[in-house]
């Protein structure tokens, strides 16, 4: 006869994630006015498959004339318009002869099974001044011109 003695052990399981890359794009208006609303989109997908990643967080920013990131909020991809893509409309009110540079940055995430690498994406824009701030200027100078010249007729 065989008499079984209960026996027990203890081991660690590792459970490793793999690491997908992602592709992140970021399409926004080569020139804007200073200080109007602008649409910046883009898209963030696996790179092994090329399909769309939803319900991630995508921080966007512009560096500022002193070199500075400074944030324009956050978008979350999702079903829009027939695909997987993030739209945030924002606006940059300090016009500059310079052009900004936009960042769309997807810092990386961890899904059941699965862990989505960093990626991040670049933009140039133009700002202009207002079409409005010229014909104000002028109905300024215009307007000091009358009052002045009424002032002397006195």
């Amino acid at each position: 006869m065989v008499i079984y003695n209960p026996s027990q052990n203890t081991r660690t399981i590792k459970v490793i994630t793999p690491e997908v890359d992602t592709s992140l794009t970021i399409d926004a208006p080569a020139e804007v006015i200073a200080g109007e609303p602008f649409l910046i989109e883009g898209t963030l997908s696996r790179t092994d498959l090329n399909i769309g990643l939803s319900g991630e967080t995508i921080l966007l920013s512009h560096v500022d004339l002193t070199g500075n990131w400074v944030s324009l909020g956050t978008a979350t991809t999702g079903g829009l318009a027939g695909s997987i893509k993030y739209q945030k409309e924002t606006s940059i009110s300090v016009p500059s002869e310079i052009p900004y540079v936009l960042k769309a940055e997807f810092t990386g995430s961890t899904r059941s099974g699965l862990s989505l690498g960093a990626s991040n994406a670049l933009a140039s824009i133009s700002l202009e001044l207002s079409q409005n701030v010229p014909l104000m200027i002028a109905a300024t100078a215009i307007l000091g011109t009358i009052l002045m010249a009424f002032g002397l007729s006195k």
